[in-house]
C-alpha cells in the first residue's frame, strides 16, 4: 500500500497559445517515506509496483479558483471606487474605501439545493460562475452575498453603500490521471522478445540432412551420400559437394 501525491501541475504553450503539453509531477509515499518522485506527460507514465500512471487530462476546477476580479461601485452614482485582484481565502484591506473582503468560496455552475439549504456546482461546465464574498465594512461584518460573474445587479447587498461586480477570475486547474496494472506485461515482453530471437536465428540458421550409406564391394566398399535442405540450396550444394570430395579422397588413400 503507498500514496501518490500530485507536487504540481502546469501546462506548456506554443507561441500562438495553443496547448503544447500538460505535465504533473508525482511523488510515490510508503510508509511515510518518498520513493520516487517524477515528472509526467502524456506517454510517459510513472511505473511503480507494476502499477502506470498516465497523464490522460486536465481541466478547470468546479469549485475554487485562483484568483477573482471584484470592482467595487457606489450604490448611488454607480461609479467605480475601487479594484480589488482577490487570492483564494486570503483577505484584502481597501482602506480608502474602509472595506475588507476575503474570496470564501466558488462555483462554476450556481445550483441551489431547496431541501438542504446548500449551494453546489450543478455541473463541471463554467455555466453561472458565482463568488462568496465576506465583507467587513467600517469594521462591521456584513452578510457574506453571492456575487454573480453574468448577473452582477441580482441581489443588493444590505447595510452596505457599495456594490460588488464579479468582472473575471482565473480557474485552479486539475490533472486527470490514468491508472492501469497488467500483471501480464512481462510475460507479454518475455514472449516478444523469444519470438524476435526466433525470428532472428530462423534468418541465420536452417535445417540440413545428410545419409550416408556404405555397401560391401569385393575391392572395400563403396559409399552413397545423400543430403537435404530446406533453405539456402545454392550453399548446401557448394559444401555437399566438398564432402563428397573429401570422402572420396578418403577412399583413395586407404587403397
Amino acid at each position: 500500500k503507498f500514496d501518490l501525491h500530485v507536487d504540481k501541475f502546469w501546462i506548456d504553450y506554443y507561441d500562438n497559445g495553443a496547448v503544447k503539453s500538460y505535465n504533473s509531477t508525482l511523488t510515490v509515499i510508503e510508509n511515510g517515506e518518498k520513493k520516487v518522485t517524477k515528472t509526467i506527460t502524456v506517454n510517459d507514465p510513472l511505473v511503480y509496483k507494476g502499477i502506470w500512471f498516465y497523464q490522460s487530462s486536465y481541466g478547470d476546477s468546479w469549485d475554487r479558483v485562483e484568483k477573482a476580479r471584484v470592482v467595487v461601485k457606489d450604490k448611488v452614482t454607480d461609479k467605480v471606487v475601487g479594484e480589488a485582484i482577490l487570492d483564494w481565502q486570503k483577505e484584502q484591506t481597501l482602506k480608502d474605501l474602509g472595506l475588507k473582503l476575503q474570496l470564501t468560496d466558488f462555483v462554476a455552475d450556481f445550483g441551489f439545493d431547496t431541501k438542504d439549504r446548500r449551494v453546489y456546482s450543478k455541473t463541471v461546465e463554467h455555466g453561472n460562475p458565482a463568488i462568496k464574498l465576506a465583507i467587513t465594512e467600517r469594521d462591521q461584518s456584513l452578510p457574506a452575498p453571492w456575487i454573480f460573474y453574468n448577473y452582477p445587479d441580482l441581489f443588493e447587498i444590505q447595510g452596505s453603500k457599495y456594490k460588488f461586480e464579479l468582472t473575471g477570475y482565473l480557474t485552479k486547474k486539475f490533472t486527470g490521471l490514468q491508472i492501469a496494472r497488467d500483471p501480464g506485461v512481462l510475460i507479454v515482453w518475455i514472449g516478444s522478445t523469444l519470438l524476435v530471437v526466433g525470428v532472428m536465428l530462423s534468418a541465420t540458421i536452417y535445417h540440413r540432412r545428410v545419409w550416408a550409406k556404405i555397401v560391401p564391394a569385393a575391392s572395400g566398399v563403396t559409399v552413397y551420400l545423400g543430403g537435404t535442405a530446406y533453405k539456402g540450396q545454392i550453399d548446401f550444394d557448394r559444401e555437399f559437394q566438398k564432402l563428397a570430395e573429401r570422402v572420396k579422397d578418403l577412399g583413395q588413400r586407404s587403397t
